[in-house]
C-alpha cells in the first residue's frame, strides 16, 4: 500500500468525523422528538381526565353508568355514548350518553343544543373510562 498525501488523509477523516457527527444528531433529534411526544401525551391525558370530571360535575352524577371499555380517540362517544336520554332526565329525540364532544345537556327533546368539553372530537391517543371517571390512555390513534 502507498502512502497517501496529507490531504486525502485530513478529506477521509473529516469525512468520517462527518458522518459521525450526522448519525449522533439525528439520534438526537429523534430522541427529542420522542420525549415531545411523550409530553404531548401526557397533556393530553390531563385535559381528557379535566374534562370527564368537568362532565360528571355539569351533569350531577358520581359515576359513568356505561364507560366506554374499548380504547377510542372519537370523543363524541366518550367516556359514555349508551345512556339512554330518559335515564339522564332528558326527553326523547334528545342525544344519549355522557360525551366530551357535543354533548346533549338540554332536555327540550332536540339533539342540537349540545355543550363541548374539549375543543376537539378527536384524540391523538386512545381512551378508556372507568364508572369513577378515571381514564387511561392508550396507543396514539391517528398520525400527523
Amino acid at each position: 500500500m502507498q502512502n497517501q498525501p496529507p490531504t486525502v488523509l485530513r478529506g477521509r477523516v473529516l469525512l468520517l468525523l462527518a458522518v459521525f457527527v450526522t448519525v449522533a444528531l439525528v439520534g438526537m433529534a429523534t430522541n427529542a422528538l420522542r420525549r415531545g411526544e411523550d409530553s404531548l401525551g401526557a397533556s393530553e391525558l390531563r385535559l381528557i381526565q379535566a374534562a370527564v370530571l368537568t362532565l360528571m360535575t355539569h351533569n350531577g352524577i358520581t359515576t359513568i353508568p356505561n364507560p366506554v371499555r374499548e380504547p377510542t380517540s372519537d370523543l363524541r362517544r366518550f367516556p359514555d355514548v349508551s345512556t339512554p336520554p330518559s335515564r339522564k332526565g332528558m326527553l326523547e329525540g334528545d342525544l344519549p350518553g355522557y360525551v366530551l364532544y357535543e354533548h346533549d345537556r338540554t332536555a327540550d327533546g332536540l339533539p342540537e343544543a349540545t355543550v363541548s368539553y374539549v375543543r376537539f372530537a378527536t384524540g391523538r391517543w386512545a381512551y378508556t373510562a372507568d364508572r369513577d371517571g378515571t381514564v387511561t390512555q392508550w396507543e396514539r390513534a391517528t398520525t400527523d
